[in-house]
């Protein structure tokens, strides 16, 4: 064997990195998923006439972000394959903080609907994108340990929004959470795209310094070749 654990003859952090970008994606979904947990009993008690919701409001709140993310996550699958796991991945960024942004400005359960429309379509859109990057920025070696990223930070995201809407006012959540994709997007930019997507696009020389990068090993051309 080439690679073996013991002495290995690449680098892990890296691809840890790697793997927490893309976790951050799952992380962000936990978040949004959580938010109707807080939200909708203080909802209940809103002095806002326009913002106090019955429970079919409520349900609707809860239940659009599940409606959304179907579709987009079939798009997000073909998207990912046209402009790379990493590119959409920051790409959507941008919408889920407008979507956070939203729910913190609303004035209207209308608004609210739209908030989390937007939120679902866009998040969903990259999970298509976040299993596929870990797998194919790891080693076999720690391909199974780094898949589990994905599971951990949601549990985290989900945890950390029950914290949040039991210390604070929905509307201040919002404003907090809308910082969490900046971090994604951050985290993101700080690694290179796939490899084997790169490969995949032909793009051979930026495949190789990618896959370099992750394993902080010289790379050459028969090696890439064969490596996946």
């Amino acid at each position: 064997m080439a690679y073996k654990l013991k002495n290995r003859n690449y680098s892990i952090l890296p691809q840890v990195r790697g793997a927490l970008a893309s976790a951050l994606i799952a992380f962000n979904t936990g978040c949004l998923v959580g938010l109707t947990g807080s939200m909708l009993p203080q909802l209940e008690n809103e002095t806002n006439p326009n913002l106090k919701i019955q429970f079919e409001e409520g349900a609707k709140i809860a239940s659009i972000y599940l409606i959304g993310g179907l579709p987009a996550s079939l798009i997000g699958g073909y998207l990912s394959t046209v402009y790379g796991r990493r590119g959409i991945s920051m790409v959507v960024c941008v919408p889920i903080v407008i979507s956070w942004i939203i729910l913190a400005t609303s004035q209207s359960i209308s608004q609210l609907l739209i908030g989390r429309l937007l939120s679902a379509v866009a998040v969903s859109a990259a999970h298509p994108s976040m299993g596929v990057f870990i797998s194919e920025i790891s080693h076999p070696d720690l391909r199974g340990s780094l898949a589990a990223f994905p599971s951990i930070f949601l549990a985290l995201g989900i945890t950390n929004i029950y914290l949040l809407g039991w210390l604070l006012h929905w509307r201040v959540v919002c404003w907090v959470c809308a910082g969490f994709p900046v971090l994604m997007f951050l985290s993101f930019w700080f690694v290179p795209e796939s490899p084997y997507w790169l490969l995949h696009k032909q793009k051979h020389q930026q495949a190789r310094d990618a896959l370099q990068w992750f394993r902080k090993v010289f790379i050459c051309t028969y090696t890439l070749d064969i490596i996946f």
